[in-house]
């Protein structure tokens, strides 16, 4: 199972793909399930997992709403045997998606309080509007920033109103504000001091994202619904419109985002029956052209849930779907399509008049390897960085002995004196005794010699008695044993 999106560059088509490990389809079919007991499917998720820590970042995300489906059904404190460490801190990730999502609510209240003054129109987006629609999503679905879309009129008017709250936008310059669909983002972030959550602001005509396509922005604001406390939230189609579009955004797909936009697509096509399907599909291909994509997450859901005969029909009408650009593919990759994009904003950025096409190319030759000299730095990098370490570590140093008293310098001082002068000792009593065994050895070398010598002429004496051989013999070994 993947996803895999195409970006049309200048230079060539840039293809991402993320592919479903086996603890993402496992934490998906146990939300999708029906099932009354969930543990053997829990289990199951756990045994590619063992440790929070491994889980990777797309489950880490969807896990407070596991936890919080098993806590529902009464299941979780089963699970403690398996979980042992992690079991307290999973306990209670809920309560911890609830209190950072309340806070991220209280923060758009305040906003929202101001805005209605203003007369400052808006509609929640994402996982803001899911924690106002779901009661549930309070507790499980995590959100990490506030989405909203206004009109393009009024941003400046936008951004007057949060500046008094604290919230600023470095991207926000006259230049933006007097043509917003230059601007090279999808939305303007805004961020607070407080730096816990931050505000992203989405407008019609934006160049990148679903908010280019303004057929798709209209029906936004046309189908948008009232929730408590009287705030617009985006209808059903267009809720899960946007997460279709979350799940191929290719930044999401880089940072491995796209987990929890796709389960809030399965979630809300879950009670769909094929029928609405289709219809949902035709929606998709007139607002976003978004029919293909469509196609592939239905898909993707009929084979989480084991339903073929909807795997096959998606994934049949999938295959025949025409493309709507049809184009001469050349595959790139994004290292070397930025190596090309900033090599001709060198190139351009230094001759006023206009290069033929000849000059151009080579003027990019010749630029690209002070591009690529550029690239290379990440060694020196890694220097300054290797020689910042050292300085911290010896400034540390110093100011840990500089804290040390003048008493305790000196009695430590004095301590590593004795310590120095008692292994001092030691190794002189050593060389000593060394001496000592090298003297005595050298005398009963002396010794023995002596005695073969001596030995020697005694048995070099011709015999003048039969019996002195036997004499001899006897003497030698006893004066050898006795000496």
């Amino acid at each position: 199972m993947k996803i895999a999106h195409s970006e049309q560059t200048s230079v060539g088509e840039i293809r991402y793909v993320y592919t479903f490990g086996r603890q993402e389809i496992n934490a998906l079919r146990l939300l999708l399930s029906e099932e009354n007991d969930l543990n053997s499917r829990f289990c199951s998720l756990w045994s590619d997992v063992l440790h929070y820590e491994n889980a990777s970042f797309g489950l880490k995300e969807l896990m407070p709403t596991i936890i919080n489906k098993l806590q529902k059904k009464s299941q979780f404190n089963d699970l403690e045997s398996i979980l042992k460490s992690d079991y307290l801190m999973l306990r209670s990730l809920p309560k911890y998606t609830w209190t950072k999502n309340w806070y991220a609510r209280n923060q758009f209240l305040q906003i929202a309080k101001q805005l209605k003054h203003a007369a400052v129109d808006f509609v929640l987006l994402k996982g803001i509007a899911e924690t106002f629609v779901d009661v549930d999503a309070l507790n499980a679905r995590t959100c990490r920033d506030i989405d909203i879309l206004i009109n393009t009129s009024q941003i400046k008017q936008f951004a007057n109103v949060v500046a008094k709250l604290g919230w600023e936008c470095k991207d926000i310059s006259p230049t933006t504000l007097a043509n917003p669909g230059a601007f090279a983002g999808n939305a303007f972030t805004f961020r607070h001091p407080n730096g816990i959550v931050e505000l992203d602001v989405h407008f019609r005509g934006a160049s990148l994202n679903w908010s280019s396509r303004e057929k798709f922005v209209e029906k936004i604001w046309l189908e948008a619904r009232r929730t408590h406390p009287d705030l617009l939230t985006p209808s059903d189609q267009c809720r899960l419109l946007t997460s279709a579009w979350n799940v191929f955004d290719v930044e999401n797909i880089k940072s491995e985002q796209i987990l929890k936009y796709f389960y809030d697509f399965m979630r809300g096509t879950k009670s769909m029956s094929l029928r609405d399907k289709f219809a949902f599909i035709q929606v998709a291909r007139q607002n976003l052209d978004f029919a293909k994509q469509t196609m592939w997450l239905l898909s993707l859901g009929a084979r989480l849930k084991r339903n073929w005969y909807e795997y096959i029909i998606f994934r049949l009408m999938h295959f025949f779907e025409p493309s709507y650009t049809l184009r001469l593919k050349i595959r790139t990759t994004e290292q070397i399509y930025y190596w090309l994009y900033h090599t001709k904003n060198i190139v351009k950025s230094r001759f006023n008049k206009r290069l033929k096409w000849h000059q151009m190319i080579f003027r990019t030759v010749v630029e690209s390897d002070t591009y690529k000299a550029r690239c290379d730095s990440y060694a020196s990098i890694i220097k300054t960085k290797r020689d910042n370490l050292r300085s911290a570590l010896l400034s540390r140093y110093e100011n840990t002995k500089y804290l040390l008293t003048r008493s305790n310098y000196l009695s430590i001082r004095s301590i590593t004196q004795a310590i120095k002068q008692n292994i001092s000792n030691a190794i002189n009593l050593l060389l000593t005794c060394t001496n000592l065994l090298k003297t005595s050895l050298i005398n009963f070398c002396s010794t023995i010699d002596k005695a073969i010598r001596s030995s020697k002429r005694f048995f070099e004496t011709k015999p003048t008695d039969p019996a002195e051989p036997r004499v001899k013999k006897i003497y030698f070994i006893t004066s050898a044993y006795f000496r």
